[in-house]
């Protein structure tokens, strides 16, 4: 084991644009770090906030590093404040954002104990609403294994990366490049896929930052957000290779349709074609079966619901279904666990509707049924 310097310098990186709402709150839970050996950048993306950014930052005279620059996007402040950046490791704040005091403490704990000081280390988070009330927090491993949240590009094609909980060796920068300048809202994902697919990750269970959830988000707003996330989710699945999957020790068919059947519900929908046609290009691949999809199903349980209701739900369910039509042949067996899916489905729809904030675990919940009728239709098949 190499064994770490007693106590490396962190650089804590926030980047902000017109960030006078929330940026002394950010710059204060930096400054409470109760790991002393740290340096705290604040970069200002050409505010136009007739200098209250400026104002706040400098309030703060020799206990930061403040740095103004034109305006080019968070990805270009990013990248200012790694290039000025004196640690050995580098930690990213948004201005919205905040550190519990022993963030960098507990993961520079962690790097101890480690093979290689180029390990990504990120953690869960706290969810806060704009007036700072807790709301709800990430809870991972109720979901997936640490393995699995250690095992390659998975954590995030799985939305387990919460960017402000993350630690990285400033060297990494040196191998895979900076952030890229083009991208004004998915340059962190863009970012976290480059490095998660070469280096090894290390999952913490703590939560470790509070992450803001406020209209006023640049990646809610900004009028490239749709087509950059869509651009990239594309180009993820169409490079995903089936090697890359079964390295990450996962089934091929239960994490393509587990990403199919999540893209069904954003407004991906060129991506969600790019995960269909990679469930049918790998079904075909696998199995000589020439399949039918049963169109329709009637059973006494959804009978007795409101039509309309009925219809809609039906509806969102075939969405999945109607694209797999020629995945699936359907034996009596199967047929009755295609009821109990849709019946899952409907009772998941219920409490998502009652309680919008564990969708990860909703969407497992839903996506079981199908892993269960995939091993039911093509056990043990090989080429």
């Amino acid at each position: 084991m190499k064994k770490m310097n007693k106590q490396p310098k962190v650089s804590i990186v926030i980047p902000v644009y017109n960030g006078a709402n929330y940026m002394r709150e950010a710059i204060d839970s930096a400054l409470a770090q109760t790991y002393k050996n740290i340096e705290i950048i604040v970069v200002n993306d050409g505010s136009t906030d007739d200098g209250a950014t400026r104002e706040i930052a400098l309030s703060y005279g020799e206990r930061i590093n403040y740095y103004e620059k034109e305006n080019g996007g968070v990805s270009t402040a990013l990248n200012y404040g790694i290039s000025v950046a004196t640690g050995e490791y580098l930690s990213w704040l948004s201005h919205d954002d905040l550190y519990f005091p022993h963030k960098v403490e507990k993961q520079m704990s962690i790097y101890k104990i480690l093979d290689n000081p180029q390990t990504i280390i990120f953690s869960n988070c706290e969810l806060i609403g704009g007036e700072g009330n807790v709301f709800n927090k990430t809870n991972h491993t109720a979901i997936y294994t640490k393995e699995e949240l250690c095992m390659g590009i998975f954590p995030v094609i799985r939305g387990a990366v919460n960017g402000c909980s993350v630690m990285i060796h400033k060297k990494c920068f040196d191998e895979i490049g900076l952030f890229k300048e083009e991208l004004k809202t998915s340059q962190d994902y863009d970012m976290w896929f480059r490095l998660f697919e070469k280096y090894p990750s290390y999952f913490m269970e703590d939560c470790l930052i509070q992450y803001r959830i406020h209209q006023q988000q640049d990646t809610k707003r900004h009028p490239r957000r749709y087509e950059e996330s869509q651009k990239l989710w594309d180009k993820v699945l169409t490079k995903l290779t089936i090697e890359d999957i079964v390295k990450m020790k996962k089934d091929p068919m239960v994490l393509l349709l587990d990403l199919y059947f999540w893209l069904s519900f954003s407004e991906y929908k060129e991506a969600e074609k790019v995960a269909s046609r990679k469930i049918k290009e790998y079904y075909e691949k696998v199995s000589k079966k020439k399949t039918n999809l049963i169109e329709t199903l009637e059973t006494a349980d959804y009978k007795k619901m409101h039509k309309k209701e009925v219809v809609k739900l039906q509806e969102e369910y075939y969405l999945f279904l109607n694209d797999c039509k020629n995945i699936f042949a359907w034996d009596d067996e199967v047929k009755n666990n295609l009821v109990c899916s849709f019946e899952w489905f409907i009772d998941a729809k219920r409490r998502a509707s009652k309680k919008q904030n564990n969708m990860k675990k909703v969407n497992r919940i839903i996506t079981y049924p199908f892993r269960k009728i995939y091993s039911l239709v093509v056990p043990n098949e090989k080429n």
